[in-house]
C-alpha cells in the first residue's frame, strides 16, 4: 500500500486501504509484543522496553487515566497538577519525587523509563509475562496513564487497568500522606486532611470565610494515617490521670507539640519517617484495689512500623517520667 497514490482512487476504496493499513500495523504490532512476552522481564532492555511501548501504542489496549492531586505546604490545600493555580509549578516536584520513587519501590512494577513503570504479578514466572501494562507519570499534563494490551482481549485488558488504577490510587495516597507528614513535622501545624474531627487553628478561623474553609472540610481526613503503635503505661493509685497527661506534654513531648491542635505531637525516627502522636487515659480493664483505675494509652500514626526511637527510647522517657510523679 506504500506506493499507492490515493488520490487518484475513490473514496470508498481509500477507506478500506486505510482500514486494512491499519489492522495490518495492528496484527505486526501484536505479534511483536506476543514475541517479546516470551523474553522474559529479567532479560528485557531499555531498547527492548522502548519497542514494547511504540508496539502497544498501535495495538488493541485499553487506556486509563488518573488525575494527579498533591498537598502544597505553600499552598496549604491540596493542589491538581493539571492545573496549579497559585503556585509554581515546581513546587509540585516534590510531589513527583514521592509518586516516582513510591512507584520504584514497589513489588508490583519495574522501571521501564525514567517515568513510566511496567506492572506485574508478584507470582510472574521469570520466563513469560502474561500481559503488558505500563503505568506513565506525565508531568506535563499532570496525569498517570495507564495502558494495557492483553492477549486474551480487550475486556481482560480493561480488567487489569482497572486493578492497576486501584494500586496506582494507593500510591497517591501514600505520597499526599507523606506530604502532609512532612508539612505537619515542619511547620508544626495539622493539615485538616490528616484528622477526621473539626479542629482547626483559631487565628486562622476568625479571619477565613466559610467559602475559602469548604475546601478544607470537604478534604478532612481524607489522608488520615492508621494507628501502628500502641503502648499503655499503668498509674500510681495516687496519680491523677489528667494531670499525668498535661505532665508529659509540657516535658517529655513539648517541642513536639502541635500549634493548631491540643494533644497532638509529631515525631520523626531513625528513619526519617515521621508520625502524630496522641496521649490519653482511659480506664483500666484490669484493675486492683492498689492499682489506678486509669491506664495512659500511647497512639502512634504513621504509614511505617516506628523504630526503636518510638518504640523504646521514647517509652522509656514517658514510663520513666510517669513513675516520678508519685514522688512530686
Amino acid at each position: 500500500f506504500e506506493h499507492l497514490d490515493e488520490s487518484t482512487l475513490p473514496f470508498t476504496h481509500t477507506h478500506v486501504i486505510r482500514k486494512l493499513q491499519h489492522a495490518l500495523n495492528e496484527f505486526a504490532s501484536e505479534q511483536t509484543l506476543d514475541k517479546y512476552r516470551y523474553v522474559g522481564l529479567e532479560s528485557l532492555t531499555t531498547d527492548a522496553f522502548k519497542i514494547v511501548m511504540r508496539n502497544l501504542s498501535q495495538s488493541k489496549h485499553h487506556v486509563l487515566k488518573i488525575p494527579i492531586t498533591f498537598y502544597v505546604t505553600k499552598a496549604s490545600s491540596m493542589i491538581k497538577a493539571s492545573d496549579p493555580t497559585g503556585i509554581n509549578e515546581s513546587d509540585l516536584d516534590h510531589g513527583y519525587h514521592i509518586l516516582l520513587s513510591e512507584l520504584e519501590s514497589s513489588e508490583f512494577t519495574t522501571k521501564s523509563t525514567a517515568d513510566s513503570f511496567l506492572v506485574v504479578d508478584g507470582d510472574t514466572l521469570s520466563t513469560i509475562l502474561l500481559y503488558w501494562c505500563f503505568v506513565q507519570v506525565k508531568k506535563s499534563s499532570g496525569i498517570v496513564t495507564v495502558r494495557v494490551h492483553h492477549p486474551h482481549g480487550r475486556e481482560a485488558a480493561q480488567e487489569r487497568a482497572e486493578t492497576t488504577v486501584g494500586l496506582v490510587e494507593k500510591m497517591l495516597d501514600r505520597t499526599n500522606q507523606k506530604l502532609l507528614l512532612e508539612s505537619m513535622y515542619k511547620t508544626r501545624k495539622a493539615p485538616a486532611e490528616l484528622f477526621v474531627d473539626i479542629e482547626y487553628d483559631e487565628s486562622r478561623a476568625a479571619t477565613t470565610t466559610s467559602e475559602e474553609l469548604s475546601p478544607q472540610v470537604s478534604n478532612r481526613g481524607m489522608y488520615a494515617c492508621p494507628v501502628q503503635y500502641q503502648h499503655e503505661f499503668p498509674l500510681h493509685r495516687r496519680v491523677s490521670p489528667s494531670q499525668a497527661v498535661r505532665t508529659l506534654h509540657s516535658s517529655i513531648l513539648q517541642n513536639f507539640m502541635l500549634s493548631n491542635r491540643s494533644g497532638i505531637s509529631v515525631y520523626r525516627d531513625e528513619s526519617n519517617n515521621i508520625y502524630y502522636m496522641n496521649l490519653a487515659y482511659r480506664k483500666s480493664i484490669r484493675q486492683d484495689d492498689d492499682e489506678n483505675s486509669h491506664v495512659i494509652e500511647l497512639l502512634v500514626y504513621g504509614i511505617e512500623q516506628p523504630g526503636p526511637v518510638i518504640t523504646e527510647e521514647l517509652v522509656r522517657l514517658l514510663q520513666r517520667k510517669l513513675l516520678m510523679l508519685p514522688l512530686d
